[in-house]
């Protein structure tokens, strides 16, 4: 199964078992925006645990930018990663008429581009399913994070805004 993506490739990828449980992922999915497509009218409301959003959101487009300017920061670490450690990307997701902010568990970094793997299905998606492979150029991460062996997470700061606006 492959899905047609502007910004990131998504691929079928049988060798992730979708029941594996990450701790860093499960923190992160608990909130995360609706939409990402500036050109897609606002949903009536969002999901449950989903907070709804738009890519011009100027905290959001700060963090992007922390994102970016930090992203050695994740790059070394994810280079020096110890069992038990977990790293994951943000990023707009996209079919033809929809998308969605995912996060993404890293699987390989490379200078122009993550690769990593969805562990959960997309809601607004349908052919974006847990399992599959992405592919994500560098200049589309909105936002990282990874939890260390010790459990101290670092990044993941869109993670506060959206836990935040889910609260009013």
């Amino acid at each position: 199964m492959s899905a047609n993506f502007l910004n990131a490739r998504v691929k079928s990828n049988n060798s992730v078992n979708p029941l594996k449980t990450l701790m860093l992922l499960a923190s992160l999915a608990t909130v995360s925006l609706s939409a990402c497509s500036p050109a897609q009218p606002p949903a009536a409301k969002a999901p449950e645990g989903f907070v709804a959003g738009k890519k011009e959101d100027p905290e959001l487009a700060k963090v992007k930018a922390d994102a970016q300017a930090n992203w050695k920061e994740f790059v070394e670490a994810f280079n020096v990663k110890q069992k038990g450690e977990k790293f994951a990307i943000n990023s707009c997701l996209y079919d033809d008429k929809k998308s969605e902010f995912k996060w993404i568990e890293v699987d390989k970094v490379y200078d122009d581009k993550v690769v990593g793997h969805l562990e959960k299905d997309s809601v607004y998606l349908p052919n974006v399913k847990a399992g599959m492979a992405v592919t994500v150029p560098v200049a589309d991460i909105e936002d990282w994070a990874f939890v260390d062996a010790k459990g101290n997470q670092h990044g993941g700061a869109s993670q506060a805004i959206l836990q935040k606006r889910a609260q009013k």
